[in-house]
């Protein structure tokens, strides 16, 4: 009897050897990742640690903050009168068709074609994303990809663990906060029809988990901060924005409805017509969405970010390539100051137009004469880079885009 007492207690203890030692092996296996176990049971969850880092927030010290536009003070005023039908009447629809009577210095390519035309459409409403670093090309893609959530003010973007690899390297964390800054301001460079967002309430959040076996892993999102929408000034929710989108499509589709016989010349002046009379500059810098086209195209206020962004929108929609461009402007006192404008392609050749210097603040009375009202518009670089310097920084200076060539004359 005490044999088979002892022979019971035994087996109990090799028993419970056995499961200690099989609890063991699963745990390690855990532990080096080789298997997965329940957090409930796993000792690995109960080691790791996990902190949330807030890495940054979308800067827009270019888009917000620098951008200053040079006054040309006249001693003119505008008494131009257009019979307004819906957005410019047929009078001055017909004007536009005599445009094709000037000399263009052999500027057109005649073996430009449609599928040419067509590439290049494509190409400049993918100008910033096409020079973008790897990960700012991923973040961009999801972003654009979720451009509609993204009109809630909350909604936000889940990478997981798409960039463990580089924030395991060294100077990831930078790399990482550089091309989120890159890619929230491409992004609205390249579709200035995404006007409802406020990149400075935009955060990049990193979570960190390590591991006791000295394993990190690295998960990023980018959306809004402890709930704070990041929805610019004046809309709410994404019904607001919803509602004023439609109205800015609507604005457009008309304006690309009555230019639909048009020549491309005919059609990009009659946008940076519409522009200079309908817009005004805001020398206070202080109103809101004076930087998109909603200011521009909605409240008739902007400075010169709103009026290039406002002109690539409305030429996007016509299917004519444009890029947003930006630099240096030297004023008529000689002094300089970051400025925005555009590049237009026709035919192959890219030409300059800057929509803000060719919309002087007046003083006094008068008649604006051509020569001022169509200084800049579709020059080329004899002309245009004696008072404009591009750069090609877009945010601080981490990335440098390179810009097209402009034709040496203007069209």
């Amino acid at each position: 009897m005490i044999k088979k007492i002892k022979k019971f207690f035994s087996l109990i203890i090799s028993l419970v050897v056995l499961l200690f030692s099989a609890g063991m092996i699963i745990s390690l296996l855990d532990f080096f990742d080789v298997i997965d176990l329940p957090e409930i049971i796993s000792l690995k969850h109960y080691l790791i640690e996990t902190d949330e880092v807030l890495l940054v927030s979308g800067d827009d010290s270019l888009v917000e903050n620098s951008i200053r536009d040079k006054v040309i003070v006249v001693d003119t005023k505008d008494t131009t009168e257009y019979d307004y039908e819906s957005i410019y009447g047929e009078e001055y629809l017909e004007s536009l068709k005599n445009l094709n009577n000037n000399n263009n210095n052999g500027n057109v390519d005649e073996e430009f074609n449609e599928v040419d035309e067509t590439t290049a459409v494509i190409a400049a409403r993918e100008f910033y994303y096409n020079q973008l670093p790897d990960e700012a090309q991923q973040m961009y893609i999801a972003l654009y990809n979720n451009k509609e959530q993204l009109r809630t003010g909350l909604f936000t973007v889940d990478f997981g663990l798409q960039f463990n690899d580089v924030l395991n390297s060294e100077g990831g964390e930078q790399i990482i906060a550089d091309a989120f800054q890159l890619s929230i301001n491409a992004l609205s460079f390249d579709n200035p029809e995404i006007f409802y967002i406020n990149p400075v309430k935009m955060f990049l959040l990193t979570e960190i988990t390590s591991y006791p076996n000295g394993k990190t892993e690295y998960r990023v999102t980018i959306g809004a901060n402890n709930g704070e929408s990041y929805l610019s000034p004046d809309f709410y929710n994404k019904e607001m924005v919803d509602a004023e989108i439609d109205k800015l499509r609507d604005l457009r589709g008309r304006m690309i409805e009555e230019t639909k016989n048009l020549s491309t010349k005919e059609k990009i002046r009659y946008v940076h017509d519409y522009l200079v009379d309908t817009v005004s500059y805001d020398r206070t810098v202080s109103k809101d969405n004076i930087y998109n086209i909603y200011g521009a195209l909605n409240n008739g206020v902007s400075v010169c970010e709103g009026y290039a962004r406002a002109f690539k929108y409305i030429l996007d929609g016509m299917e004519i390539p444009c890029i947003i461009a930006v630099g240096v402007g030297t004023n008529n006192a000689g002094e300089s100051e970051d400025h925005a404008w555009n590049y237009v392609q026709i035919a192959g050749r890219w030409y300059a137009v800057d929509v803000t210097w060719d919309d002087p603040i007046i003083l006094g009375d008068g008649e604006i004469t051509d020569e001022i009202r169509y200084k800049y518009f579709l020059t080329g670089r004899d002309q245009f880079f004696n008072s404009h310097f591009e750069d090609g920084y877009i945010i601080g200076n981490s990335h440098q885009f390179k810009y097209p060539t402009i034709n040496l004359v203007e069209y």
